[in-house]
């Protein structure tokens, strides 16, 4: 994989390099978050360890995180991935109302 470092994301060669599909990993932990947030208008899941599962980046948008802190927005998230968790290395969380 190229690094992100050296083909601005700005630029459509960026765009012909990245990987059109998912890993098994971010296959089911996206699946796990729409069932959990079935209003979400929008779940990323995007493997950023390389394809081996330890790391992940997630961004959930849904209404149900209005009147919410970040804090508890990332608790809610971290919650519904308790199990998958104990088998990552790293996770990045955004999350949005």
């Amino acid at each position: 994989m190229l690094s992100r470092w050296l083909i601005p994301r700005g630029s459509t060669r960026w765009m012909c390099f990245r990987r059109s599909y998912a890993t098994d990993g971010e296959r089911a932990i996206e699946e796990i978050l729409r069932n959990r947030f079935k209003t979400a208008r929008l779940i990323h899941v995007a493997d950023v360890s390389g394809g081996c599962g330890a790391m992940y980046q997630i961004e959930v948008e849904s209404e149900e995180f209005r009147n919410m802190s970040v804090l508890a927005q990332h608790r809610a998230v971290k919650q519904a991935l308790k199990e998958q968790i104990k088998d990552m290395h790293g996770l990045t969380i955004s999350t949005k109302s």
